[in-house]
């Protein structure tokens, strides 16, 4: 069991960390290909001793007694602490990381346990077996190229009366509730069965691409005309789903929690150079509280603004002026934006009260334009809530012509 010192440790200058390879292998799932029964182990878990190691976990005696180990190398008193990663010596005696011995994975700078999904997954009547594991985005959409989430199941033999697509919006809707956004699997696939080693445990390395994302459940607004099909496509190649998907819905909060995985994704697409176009919705969400924190302010409910014209959430329409002129636009509860230090931003509509309704601004190479109310609306809009007709889609283009230009 050789020793290694492994740079600065956790507490502070002129004291070491201690790493060592366990000499057994029983606690190492088989899925990491460890190497045992023989002198020399080619992959092993690391352990660490330090002056300053905690001494457990803090109301979790099972956690810490797992953790934290008893062994001949541990000064009297004091013990090791599993830490979970895997590592081999490399030529020169440098430590080579491998991954996790256990469960646990990294995801977009999160820890994530995969067992607690799987026990999620497993609450479901309908599912039999479920196994989270991460891969990469198959498609190069959201993940841009890092993994994600992906989740198995199979069906229990007495639940087969969902359809598939029936069964995953459950489990998404499961998983969403009881899991924060950053532990939701990007993909579940239902599977006839579950590729197993001959241990039983699942065979990881065998497991097919994730191919079914998942998406929330809500009405889909078809694109039209050339323009807003071109937008369409773009989004979805980005997002990686399917275009035409929806993947929002219902209020802000619900709506972030649907897209939140993909907010380092979007970041990355505007600021290399692509363009955020957001009407009502996708203007709250070009925010940061929450949102994806793309404007050089934020947004609010203009409802809730000093002198605002109105003053509940029911649609109805809205003035505004649109460069200087005297308009008025479908309104659903919709965001006034604030600049913040933003001498680049493009101001293109207001409200009678002052505050934003429109605007462009720079985000990297990119480029975000958002509005309020909803000036792509058509007549069908009004008169499905009894509201005079209003002509608005000048205001929808010129946005649009901002945003690219």
């Amino acid at each position: 069991m050789p020793e290694r010192v492994n740079g600065q440790p956790p507490g502070g200058a002129g004291e070491r960390l201690h790493l060592f390879f366990e000499s057994t292998c029983d606690r190492i799932p088989s899925a990491t290909a460890v190497e045992c029964g023989r002198e020399e182990l080619t992959y092993a878990q690391l352990d660490a001793r330090a002056n300053r190691l905690a001494r457990g976990y803090t109301g979790r005696p099972e956690l810490t007694a797992d953790r934290f180990i008893e062994h001949p190398l541990a000064p009297a008193g004091s013990r090791l602490y599993r830490t979970g990663d895997l590592g081999r010596t490399a030529p020169g005696g440098a430590i080579e990381f491998l991954g996790r011995a256990d469960s646990e994975v990294k995801i977009r700078g999160y820890r994530v346990d995969l067992g607690e999904i799987d026990s999620v997954l497993l609450e479901d009547p309908g599912v039999a077996e479920a196994v989270t594991t991460r891969a990469p985005a198959p498609d190069g959409g959201a993940g841009n190229g890092d993994s994600e989430l992906a989740a198995y199941v199979t069906r229990a033999p007495d639940r087969t009366e969902d359809g598939d697509d029936d069964l995953a919006a459950r489990l998404y809707e499961r998983v969403r509730g009881r899991l924060p956004a950053y532990m939701v699997p990007a993909y579940l696939d239902i599977l006839d069965a579950i590729p197993a080693m001959p241990s039983g445990k699942a065979d990881l390395g065998r497991l097919p691409a994730p191919s079914r994302r998942l998406l929330g459940a809500g009405p889909v607004v078809a694109a039209h005309g050339t323009t807003e099909t071109q937008v369409r496509d773009v989004w979805a190649e980005a997002l990686g789903i399917e275009p035409g998907a929806q993947p929002g819905g219902g209020g802000l909060d619900e709506a972030y929690r649907h897209l939140e995985r993909h907010g380092e994704a979007i970041r990355g697409y505007v600021r290399d150079g692509g363009r955020y176009l957001g009407f009502c919705m996708g203007g709250y969400l070009a925010g940061s509280g929450p949102g994806f924190a793309l404007l050089p302010g934020d947004t609010d409910q203009y409802i809730t603004s000093p002198d605002a014209t109105v003053h509940d959430e029911r649609d109805t329409i809205v003035g505004v002026a649109w460069r200087g002129g005297p308009r008025s636009l479908y309104f659903q509860d919709g965001p006034y934006f604030t600049l913040g230090d933003a001498p680049d931003a493009d101001v293109l509509a207001t409200y009678p009260n002052g505050t934003v309704a429109a605007l462009t601004a720079r985000f990297g190479a990119g480029r975000v334009g958002v509005v309020g109310p909803h000036p792509e609306a058509t007549d069908d809009w009004f008169t499905d809530v009894d509201l005079p007709v209003r002509h608005t889609r000048d205001m929808g283009v010129d946005l649009v012509n901002a945003v690219l230009a």
